[in-house]
This record gives C-alpha cells, sequence and structure tokens, in this order.
C-alpha cells in the first residue's frame, strides 16, 4: 500500500481585498508563447480514461460529472475538463517554457493564466510551497472578479527539470462544493 497523496489546503476565498499590501504582478509580465515550442516526445498518454487526467508523470482522479474541454493552448501533453454541475475546471499539462525553480515557474503560469483569462488585476494573491504526494511543488492561488462572480484560480507547478507538470484550477470562489471538488480532486495527485 502506498501513502496517500496530499496537497496543500486552498485558503479560504472571500471578496474582500488582498491586505497583505499590494498584489504584485509578475515583472517581466509573462506572455503567452508566440510559436509553440519544438515538439517533444514527452511521453503523453492518450486522452482514453475518462476518470483520470495525466501528462505521462502526474496523475489525478476526476469524481463523476465532469467533461473534457478545451485545454489551455500554452501548456504541452494538455488535457482540460469542467464540472457539468459546478463552475470548476481542472487543467494539466506540461510548462512549455523553461523553469529556473517551481515557485517561479508557478508564478508565470499564473500570470498567463491570468492574461488568458482576460483579467488584468487580481483581487487576492498566495504564493506558497506545497508537497503533492511524494512531489515538490509551488502553488500560486489567488481570487478575481469574473463578470458578476468571484472565482478562485490556483496554478501548482511539480517536478522538477526544465518543464515541469502544471495543474490549473479554478472554482466558483464563494461555492463551497465547487471548491470543495476542486480539493478533492487535488488529493489525488500521484505519479504517474
Amino acid at each position: 500500500s502506498s501513502p496517500q497523496p496530499s496537497v496543500a489546503k486552498l485558503p479560504p476565498a472571500t471578496a474582500a481585498p488582498h491586505t497583505g499590501g499590494p498584489v504584485v504582478r509578475p515583472t517581466p509580465m509573462p506572455s503567452i508563447p508566440a510559436t509553440p515550442p519544438p515538439a517533444a516526445d514527452l511521453g503523453c498518454p492518450p486522452a482514453s480514461d475518462p476518470t483520470a487526467l495525466s501528462d505521462g508523470r502526474v496523475t489525478l482522479t476526476l469524481p463523476t460529472g465532469w467533461a473534457e474541454v478545451d485545454s489551455l493552448a500554452w501548456l504541452e501533453c494538455t488535457r482540460s475538463v469542467a464540472s457539468t454541475t459546478a463552475t470548476a475546471t481542472v487543467t494539466l499539462g506540461v510548462s512549455p517554457f523553461p523553469a529556473d525553480d517551481l515557485q517561479a515557474t508557478a508564478e508565470a503560469a499564473w500570470g498567463i493564466a491570468l492574461l488568458d483569462a482576460a483579467i488584468p488585476q487580481p483581487l487576492t494573491q498566495t504564493s506558497t510551497p506545497v508537497q503533492v504526494a511524494d512531489m515538490e511543488g509551488w502553488m500560486v492561488t489567488g481570487t478575481m472578479s469574473v463578470e458578476d462572480r468571484l472565482d478562485e484560480l490556483t496554478v501548482i507547478a511539480i517536478g522538477s527539470g526544465a518543464a515541469p507538470t502544471i495543474i490549473v484550477t479554478s472554482a466558483g470562489a464563494q461555492d463551497e462544493g465547487s471548491r470543495a471538488m476542486i480539493s478533492e480532486i487535488l488529493a489525488t495527485v500521484r505519479r504517474a
């Protein structure tokens, strides 16, 4: 029997503005890569298991009621799913840009995810190291205003080397059911 995977719990989300000083935009502000990186065989598995997402290195298990949706174009080996019953999405892929360290990778990917969602400025932002199963990781999470609702965006970079695994989640920040589903999914992360 293997040890249960663990990931840092998501912090509680509120509509209150960030009080720990101003939210700092990444410098330089990351941009979505203009051209895809050179093709590489990263051992990406085929998208055949509807109950799991995998990039060939990391796998996570999905509860029932999730459907595959368009993936984020700036990740490689990527698969995205959305809940059919709540405002929640999960994307798993491989970082296409070089990584100096997991913190820099997570913060750059979070900035790109904000750009991808057309969010000019988040309301809150937290950046912290995490342990995911038996792997080192870095998590950046925060809240953002999207139309008439408040959403929570989380990016986790896992692994080592030039192309770590990236997990991107979003959930209704004031929807405890959506946030609980994301937490349950993150608790299933394991090596592929």
